[in-house]
C-alpha cells in the first residue's frame, strides 16, 4: 500500500519552491559593554532653594568677672520666739520633816473631794496613811474595823464586820504575811460568782459545791440531803453510823439515788453487793415451779458474742446478753442495763434446778440397773 502525503506537501515537492520562514530562534548572549563616551558640558545653574531652619544656639560664652559688691541694706525685723525646750530632771526629795503630834478626825465634818459632807457617808478620793485601826460605826452592831489584830500578834493585821477584833478570834479576814485567814464567826461562808452562790461552807465546815443549782455535798458523816433534795448528791466520809466512804447519787431520773461510771472501773479489792435480810422484803423461797421457770427461761435466752462500740475499751471479742432481749428477773429500771446480782441469782437458780434433773436422772438409772437381769 502506498502512504498518501498532505496536500500542501506534495504541492511543494512538485513546484520546487522556497518554503515558509521558521520560528524565530533564542536570543544570543550579550556582548561587551562598550567604551564609555566623552563627559557632556555643564549644565545652567539652577535657582537657588528656599532659606533652612535655623541651627541650634552654640554654648553660652564664658562669665565675665564679678563686679564691685554693693552696700549692706537695713537688718530685719526679728523672727518669732522657738518653742520652749523640755524640763529638766526633777531635783531629790528633801528630807522627811518630824512627825507631827497624833490628833483626831471627826469623819462627819470631812469635805471630800470639794463637796459637802454627805449624811451617812463620805468618799476619799487618793492615798493616805492610817496609823492604827479605824472603825466605821454604821449605828449597829456590824461594824467594821480596819487594823492591827492586836491579841493574834504584832504581825497580824486584818478586817471585821462583826466587830472589834476579840481573842484573836472575832474577824473575818485576816493576814500574818504568809497565810491569809477566812472567818465566819456566826454561821457558814459563801461564795459568789455572777450575783449567784456557786460554793459555800457550812458552820460545821463541810463544803458545798454549785450550791445554788445541782449542790454536791461533801460532809464527814451522812447527812441525808440527796433523799431530801432531788438533784443533791453527796461524798461523805462517814465515820459514825456507816464508817466508809459514802458517794450517795441523785434522784433526778425518778429512779432512786443513781451513780454512773464511765469507761473502766477497778477495783483492787473485794467488789461486793449489799445483800443483807434486813435491807430486803417480801423474801419467798422458790418452788418447783419456780425452778422450772427458770430452766425456760434460761433455755430461751439468746447469748452472743459482741465487742462495744466506745473507744478506748478493749475490742476483744466478748460473749454476753443484749439487756432489751434479757429476762426482766435481771434487768434494771431503764431496760438498757443488767444487774449483776440479779444475774448470779438467775443463774444459781438454773445450775440447781439443773441439779435437781441430774439427781432424779441417776435415780432412774439406779432402777433400771436394778430391774434389769444381770448376765
Amino acid at each position: 500500500m502506498r502512504r498518501l502525503l498532505p496536500i500542501a506537501t506534495a504541492l511543494t515537492l512538485a513546484c520546487g519552491c522556497a518554503g515558509s520562514t521558521g520560528p524565530q530562534g533564542d536570543p544570543g548572549p550579550a556582548g561587551p559593554q562598550g567604551t564609555p563616551g566623552p563627559a557632556g558640558m555643564p549644565g545652567a545653574p539652577g535657582a537657588s532653594g528656599p532659606e533652612g531652619p535655623q541651627g541650634p544656639t552654640g554654648a553660652s560664652g564664658a562669665s565675665g568677672a564679678d563686679g564691685q559688691p554693693g552696700a549692706t541694706g537695713p537688718q530685719g525685723p526679728a523672727g518669732a520666739a522657738g518653742a520652749t525646750g523640755p524640763a529638766g530632771p526633777t531635783g531629790a526629795a528633801g528630807p522627811i520633816g518630824p512627825q507631827g503630834p497624833a490628833g483626831t478626825i471627826d469623819l462627819t465634818k470631812v469635805i471630800a473631794n470639794g463637796t459637802a459632807p454627805q449624811a451617812g457617808g463620805f468618799n476619799v478620793t487618793g492615798a493616805g496613811t492610817i496609823s492604827g485601826g479605824l472603825t466605821v460605826n454604821n449605828g449597829s452592831a456590824r461594824d467594821v474595823v480596819i487594823g492591827g489584830a492586836g491579841s493574834c500578834g504584832a504581825s497580824y493585821s486584818g478586817l471585821s464586820v462583826q466587830g472589834a477584833f476579840s481573842g484573836c478570834t472575832n474577824y473575818s479576814l485576816l493576814g500574818d504575811g504568809t497565810n491569809l485567814y477566812v472567818n465566819a464567826a456566826g454561821g457558814g461562808i459563801v461564795f459568789r460568782t455572777n450575783n449567784t452562790t456557786t460554793m459555800q461552807l457550812a458552820s460545821s465546815g463541810a463544803p458545798q459545791f454549785l450550791a445554788n443549782t445541782n449542790p454536791l455535798n461533801i460532809s464527814s458523816a451522812w447527812s441525808g440531803t440527796p433523799d431530801i433534795t432531788t438533784n443533791a448528791s453527796e461524798i461523805s466520809n462517814d465515820t459514825s453510823a456507816y464508817k466508809t466512804l459514802m458517794i450517795v447519787g441523785n434522784r433526778s431520773a425518778g429512779l432512786g439515788r443513781r451513780v454512773s461510771v464511765w469507761d473502766r472501773l477497778e477495783v483492787n479489792g473485794t467488789f461486793v453487793n449489799n445483800s443483807s435480810r434486813e435491807h430486803k422484803k417480801d423474801i419467798q423461797k422458790l418452788g418447783a415451779a419456780d425452778y422450772r421457770h427458770v430452766l425456760d427461761v434460761v433455755e430461751h435466752t439468746d447469748v452472743y458474742h459482741y465487742r462495744w462500740r466506745a473507744d478506748g475499751i478493749d475490742q476483744k471479742q466478748r460473749i454476753g446478753l443484749i439487756a432489751e432481749e434479757a429476762p426482766d428477773e435481771i434487768r434494771d429500771e431503764t431496760g438498757k442495763a443488767l444487774s449483776m446480782l440479779d444475774y448470779n441469782g438467775l443463774l444459781l437458780a438454773a445450775v440447781k434446778a439443773q441439779q435437781k434433773q441430774i439427781a432424779e436422772l441417776k435415780a432412774e438409772v439406779e432402777q433400771l440397773k436394778r430391774r434389769s437381769p444381770r448376765p
